[in-house]
């Protein structure tokens, strides 16, 4: 495996268990542009955000998310969530 998927799986499990840190989910979305995976990059960027409060970022990250990823996937319905909170904040 890559480097880029080492730290993704190591980010991953740190964001499980800690999801309010937003340096952690800042270095998953560097990761998945590594991949060239904006989607996911997108997905991360805006759970970077909310958990700062910067909810026209993370309202602009989400929509990027949830137009690129699979819809009604697991990651799709929380992009979809972060872009209605974010939206409405």
């Amino acid at each position: 495996a890559s480097r880029a998927d080492e730290a993704i799986a190591n980010l991953r499990a740190a964001n499980e268990m800690e999801s309010d840190n937003g340096f952690s989910w800042h270095q998953l979305a560097l990761a998945y542009n590594l991949k060239d995976d904006t989607a996911m990059a997108a997905l991360a960027a805006a759970e970077r955000f909310t958990v700062a409060g910067r909810a026209p970022e993370a309202a602009r990250q989400a929509k990027i998310a949830v137009d690129k990823l699979k819809p009604q996937s697991p990651e799709w319905f929380r992009a979809q969530d972060l872009y209605l909170v974010a939206r409405n904040a």
